[in-house]
């Protein structure tokens, strides 16, 4: 169909779309690249490859010939992390998940997600201290 529209996700993405452009042939009737960069950074490889080997790791990564009935799920969940980890800053992170210091108890103080995750975790274990 000559309205079809490729649009590859995030700014790592860049180059890929450069690529499809140059290479696409018949194929790509115009092209408008929005706040492309032209390669990839030393950083941006580095974490492409990171997850690249979150998925090699994986068992059922099997080479490369996955099963369609089992594939490298546990891979795919860490190169996905990986991925979500890059999309914030150092400042976003300190927004949404630093820790204080209490001043009156001198211990940190957390809240939203990971006190949930840690009041969760500690009822869990008065409940069934076994499992720990």
């Amino acid at each position: 169909s000559p309205n079809r529209i490729a649009k590859p996700h995030r700014q790592t993405a860049s180059p890929k779309a450069l690529e499809w452009a140059a290479l696409g042939g018949d194929f790509v009737r115009c092209f408008c690249a929005l706040s492309c960069g032209s390669k990839h950074n030393a950083w941006q490889i580095g974490m492409s490859e990171c997850q690249r080997q979150a998925i090699y790791g994986d068992l059922n990564w099997n080479g490369g010939d996955i099963d369609p009935a089992n594939p490298p799920n546990v891979g795919l969940s860490i190169a996905r992390q990986i991925a979500m980890v890059s999309y914030r800053t150092a400042q976003a992170f300190d927004r949404k998940f630093n820790r204080h210091v209490d001043e009156k108890t001198n211990q940190f103080q957390v809240s939203g997600p990971v006190a949930r995750a840690v009041d969760r975790a500690l009822s869990l274990a008065i409940l069934n201290p076994t499992q720990l």
